[in-house]
């Protein structure tokens, strides 16, 4: 349906140039884009780089809410996974004409049991998020250390 109301053939994606990296995007019902760039395969290097800026990452909380996030992502998904199986017995219970009423408790169980991991899943992700926003951009090695650009040396004008 949304493609025959709106249509888009140019280019999208990332492309990079030699001073500049362009991200294009179609989205039209998109509310808001956030593009959230982080290295988190290497939090220090990261902490190191933003220290170059005076911007003190707490790396140690950072890997915390990462583990906190692997964690529970691990623990919805193998309820979900547990749910959908437990699912499918009751359908195999009730063709085999058995009592399905204990399958449908455990379900349930399992239902409310992942709606809360979700919610606090929700509440770490938000959390992470808030922590990427919230960091300045990367200095590029070729950048002077310094708080802005007034630590940077002109070359010419």
């Amino acid at each position: 349906m949304l493609d025959d109301l709106f249509a888009y053939r140019g280019e999208l994606g990332v492309t990079f140039a030699e001073d500049v990296t362009r991200f294009r995007l179609w989205a039209p019902t998109a509310r808001s884009v956030r593009l959230l760039l982080f290295d988190d395969a290497d939090p220090a290097a990261v902490a190191a780089n933003l220290a170059r800026r005076g911007y003190d990452l707490d790396v140690q909380a950072f890997l915390a809410l990462e583990a906190r996030r692997k964690s529970l992502q691990a623990e919805a998904d193998e309820l979900r996974n547990t749910r959908n199986t437990r699912s499918k017995a009751i359908g195999r219970a009730k063709a085999q004409g058995e009592d399905v009423q204990p399958l449908l408790d455990e379900v349930a169980d399992l239902g409310a049991r992942l709606k809360s991991a979700e919610e606090a899943l929700a509440v770490v992700r938000e959390e992470l998020d808030d922590l990427q926003m919230g960091l300045p951009n990367l200095l590029h090695a070729t950048v002077p250390d310094g708080p802005d650009e007034s630590a940077n040396e002109e070359l010419r004008r």
